[in-house]
């Protein structure tokens, strides 16, 4: 029997907003040029790669304004599930989060924050980037057929884009 492989995508949430200091870290809003590279990075994505099984998301505002830019373009109808270990959480606590998937989920969304996201990265994949930008988006591919075999050096990075790599 031949088992699928899993996919994995990391998206670091759009560019936000600054300018209100009144707002909490988690209130605050994407900005006009969030606003404008999650749809063009959520249109990249949607014409590269097939819609995922689960979305998972940060319940921060910027993240879950990402997440709905990229809902319009590439998931359309599937459920984004809020998970405060993507806001909260070490990159183990969110290895651990992944890892407890259903093998049922053949490719999995997490829209986030950085640190965590470049560092799970580098992790799984065992690169060295210096840094996802906003909107970023890593493509991993988990070298195992079980999400509970997910674990340091597991996947290949198998594409990393953001809203200027074509502009470089």
């Amino acid at each position: 029997m031949i088992r699928e492989m899993k996919t994995l995508f990391l998206i670091r949430h759009a560019k936000s907003d600054w300018n209100d200091h009144t707002l909490s870290d988690i209130e605050r809003p994407l900005n006009h040029r969030g606003e404008r590279n999650a749809p063009t990075m959520a249109q990249r994505a949607g014409c590269k790669w097939s819609k995922p099984d689960l979305i998972l998301c940060s319940p921060a505002l910027r993240a879950r304004q990402t997440a709905e830019k990229f809902s319009e373009y590439w998931w359309n109808d599937t459920e984004t599930k809020i998970c405060n270990e993507l806001y909260e959480g070490s990159a183990s606590v969110i290895l651990d989060l992944f890892s407890g998937s259903s093998d049922k989920i053949r490719s999995l969304v997490a829209v986030f924050h950085n640190p965590v996201i470049t560092n799970l990265t580098n992790l799984l994949a065992s690169t060295n980037l210096s840094n996802i930008p906003t909107c970023g988006i890593t493509y991993l591919q988990l070298n195992k057929p079980n999400w509970g075999n997910l674990e340091v050096g597991s996947c290949s990075l198998e594409e990393f884009d953001f809203p200027k790599k074509d502009s470089n």
